[in-house]
């Protein structure tokens, strides 16, 4: 049932091993199936790792965890006709926010559970965590989008 052209299924097997023999290549294709079967892989890895990302080793591991999986969305993206500068950009501002939040003394707060709703809307209604964070979500809901396109010629 596992085919290697690009237009037709890949089970999961073939489609994970293609991305982690394929992890610096961005500008090759990857099909529907290859690019899911991955992202199913990633959020059990996720979960798997959520007990360790309230800490700074953690949220590194989740970042190494992730960049795995940036080729084969940037692939995904190429597949369907689509620029990887959306996925690229998506990451870089999700690693600013993090570095930004581990960098500030609001780290313990967003931590600790213990915080007010009030306090959390006041630091993420600030210009230096709103942008970056409206920028990763509107490029984080285009790639889905466009991962869920079909192929192009």
């Amino acid at each position: 049932m596992e085919q290697n052209n690009n237009n037709h299924y890949v089970g999961f097997t073939e489609a994970v091993k293609r991305n982690f023999t394929q992890l610096t290549n961005f500008t090759g294709r990857a099909n529907k199936s290859e690019f899911w079967w991955n992202v199913l892989v990633m959020i059990i890895g996720s979960i798997i790792l959520s007990p360790f990302s309230s800490t700074t080793v953690g949220l590194v591991i989740d970042t190494i965890w992730s960049l795995c999986f940036l080729a084969v969305t940037a692939r995904r993206l190429n597949d369907g006709g689509h620029s990887p500068w959306w996925v690229y950009i998506s990451f870089v501002t999700n690693i600013f926010l993090d570095v930004w939040i581990m960098s500030s003394d609001n780290y313990a707060l967003f931590t600790s559970g213990q915080a007010s709703p009030t306090e959390l809307l006041a630091i993420m209604a600030l210009p230096i965590f709103f942008i970056p964070a409206a920028i990763c979500a509107i490029t984080s809901i285009a790639t889905f989008i466009f991962c869920l396109m079909g192929s192009k010629e």
